[in-house]
């Protein structure tokens, strides 16, 4: 959690849940030995802030962060998560607006993973809308699972939607394609940030398709991601090659079936950055 400078004598967390579960309050003050129960570090101009938490049950929390600063004047923050223990047949994640679904795939998760779905004010400009809300997936444990994001709030009936990933501070589109009931889809990678919002283009009216494979951001200066549909869990090769057609990497990993999603750094097989150019990725299983 980052705070500017001022508010930082005293810092008080309370965590509360939907009514299907219990409330937990957590106070960490900065100025006694409770100290050693929250670790922070500082950085320029803003200050981290970290108090670890373990959740032991889906559901949808709400936290609220009190701080105080030396004369005792009091800011307060508040944000909705959607907490999800992943269950290897697969399920879902409903944002706390219920404007938004993901859907994520049956699969053999670490005992102590955990999704979490953020959902805030997009605080960007958008070249299209004026409000926006800003979703965010994460896990504690990295993976290259990916979800299938479905909007479930209400738009003016026209196909002109899409899904943006959000990028160096830009949206970028993505493939947006419209289910059986009319409701907009869009393939999603773990630990990334995207909104909903109106496009100048119409959204593909098909079902998300089995054949699907997609890159972004395209083009790429760090990571790019590549998100594909595999029917079984099994291997998947994939070999990138240069515009002269030498191969500049490859790589095998093992993914679970349905929507998944492999990462690219722009490296070579020994860990040398590979110069700007066009490259080709290759995937096969």
């Amino acid at each position: 959690y980052f705070i500017t400078p001022g508010l930082n004598k005293r810092i008080n967390y309370i965590l509360t849940s939907d009514e299907s579960l219990s409330e937990v309050t957590a106070e960490h003050y900065l100025d006694n030995l409770q100290l050693l129960d929250l670790v922070f570090t500082s950085t320029v101009p803003n200050k981290i802030w970290s108090a670890p938490y373990r959740f032991t049950d889906s559901g949808v929390y709400k936290l609220i962060v009190n701080l105080w600063d030396n004369s005792n004047n009091m800011a307060v923050d508040s944000l909705s998560l959607s907490v999800a223990l992943p269950s290897p047949e697969g399920g879902k994640l409903i944002s706390s607006s219920a404007k938004l679904i993901l859907q994520y795939p049956n699969a053999e998760y670490p005992e102590n993973q955990i999704f979490i779905l953020n959902e805030s004010a997009y605080p960007g400009e958008s070249f299209i809308d004026t409000e926006l809300t800003l979703y965010s997936i994460e896990s504690n444990v990295s993976s290259d699972i990916a979800f299938v994001a479905t909007f479930t709030g209400e738009t003016d009936g026209s196909d002109y939607y899409s899904f943006y990933t959000v990028f160096d501070g830009q949206g970028i589109p993505m493939p947006t394609f419209i289910d059986k009931d009319g409701k907009f889809q869009a393939p999603v990678a773990l630990n990334s940030h995207f909104y909903f919002g109106r496009s100048l283009k119409p959204a593909q009216n098909v079902v998300l398709p089995q054949n699907f494979m997609y890159c972004y951001p395209n083009p790429f200066n760090s990571v790019i991601r590549i998100m594909f549909f595999i029917p079984t869990l099994e291997p998947v090769n994939i070999t990138i090659y240069n515009i002269l057609g030498h191969l500049v990497f490859s790589d095998a990993v093992t993914v679970p079936p349905g929507l998944a999603t492999i990462t690219w750094d722009g490296r070579d097989e020994h860990g040398q950055n590979l110069p700007t150019g066009l490259y080709f990725y290759h995937l096969s299983a």
